[in-house]
């Protein structure tokens, strides 16, 4: 079995330098060897403060270097499709940020080449690996609800109320908080519940803009599931948030009960009532979703998260979950929402593609009954 990981990463913003590297650096089996950027610059101080040893300004050359076996790709997601194709022809493994592509079918051609390449491949939908979202999904695959009937799903940051307009915001290469925050609900809530069948979309922009097209720092979804169930998702990052980090809350109601949880960054919690309860309990959060940590966010630099879990996955021969075929999903419904705000009426989304296999993460707690 390959001992050490040899990872490759594309792209020097922001995101690489405060997740990224801390993330998969952190892995006693993840060696960064290389960093490719535009700005060579750049490129040579994250390398130089992360143990890089090799620095180009042409992913190609990297991918073409012999000196990785693994790629993540963090780039506008306009970008990311032809590095990604490069990579799998070259036979490499690929961690992709989200949106994976610029629109549905990208993402679905990339899920072909991917499992075509016979390599790992994950889009770094980080939210699944909060010990709140895990818990939940443990309690969701124990059956703790029942059939979802209903489910709620709010994520707010400010982020946007001060920084001025940056690419997220901008209109010629993405789509604002819609492309941003609802990414990543769109993936929890199909994660949660199940494929989404249509949905019908609205987009505001409130913060100053910079010169830039402006996209939207405000959506809301209203989301039909293939299973029945009824969700909303908002999203905005013009919020005043006061102290907290953000604020995410996600409510399911279903026929044997409801969970509701929150989560501001630095605290959460996960509350529930079965059947004919009174109240709303507390659910402590089991042992081994808190192991080795001391704050949720310790989970990228101490568990099997994220980077993290890409680099065991590919040691271990563990197929890695969220996968290329949960990014084209997710880009399904995103295109769908893009329609909708647009037209202004509800849209359906693609037909489904053939079921995954169900979550391994029923076996993290037993529930009773």
């Amino acid at each position: 079995m390959q001992t050490t990981l040899r990872i490759g990463i594309v792209g020097t913003n922001g995101w690489v330098e405060t997740f990224h590297l801390p993330n998969l650096s952190s892995h006693p089996q993840a060696q960064v060897t290389a960093i490719s950027g535009r700005n060579r610059t750049r490129a040579e101080e994250l390398a130089g403060r992360f143990g890089a040893r090799r620095v180009f300004t042409d992913y190609r050359q990297m991918i073409d270097s012999g000196a990785v076996d693994a790629i993540v790709v963090s780039l506008p997601s306009d970008m990311q499709y032809p590095v990604i194709l490069e990579a799998l022809d070259a036979r490499l493994h690929v961690l992709a940020d989200a949106p994976l592509t610029a629109n549905a079918r990208e993402a679905g051609n990339l899920h072909e080449q991917a499992r075509a390449a016979g390599v790992m491949h994950m889009v770094n939908h980080v939210w699944r690996w909060t010990p709140m979202q895990r818990h939940l999904k443990a309690l969701v695959d124990s059956d703790y609800v029942g059939r979802i009937y209903d489910a709620h799903m709010r994520f707010a940051l400010g982020y946007e109320r001060f920084a001025g307009l940056r690419w997220r915001q901008d209109t010629s290469v993405a789509y604002g908080v819609l492309g941003d925050l609802g990414t990543h609900l769109i993936d929890l809530s199909r994660w949660l519940i199940g494929d989404i069948a249509s949905v019908a979309a609205s987009v505001r922009q409130f913060a100053p803009d910079a010169g830039l097209e402006p996209a939207s720092d405000s959506a809301v979804l209203a989301l039909d599931f293939a299973n029945g169930a009824h969700g909303s998702l908002a999203v905005t990052s013009a919020a005043q948030v006061g102290q907290r980090m953000f604020d995410q809350t996600i409510a399911l109601h279903g026929e044997d009960g409801v969970l509701e949880a929150r989560f501001n960054g630095a605290d959460f919690r996960v509350m529930g009532a079965r059947r004919d309860d009174r109240e709303l309990q507390t659910l402590p959060t089991p042992d081994n979703l808190l192991e080795g940590i001391e704050r949720p966010l310790d989970v990228f630099t101490r568990q099997s998260a994220a980077g993290r879990r890409f680099v065991d996955a590919i040691l271990h021969d563990d197929d890695p979950e969220p996968s290329f075929y949960d990014g084209w999903k997710t880009r399904q419904v995103l295109d769908a929402a893009l329609e909708s705000a647009a037209a202004g009426r509800r849209i359906d989304v693609q037909p489904k593609a053939p079921r995954q296999p169900k979550s391994l993460f029923a076996d993290y707690i037993a529930v009773p009954g």
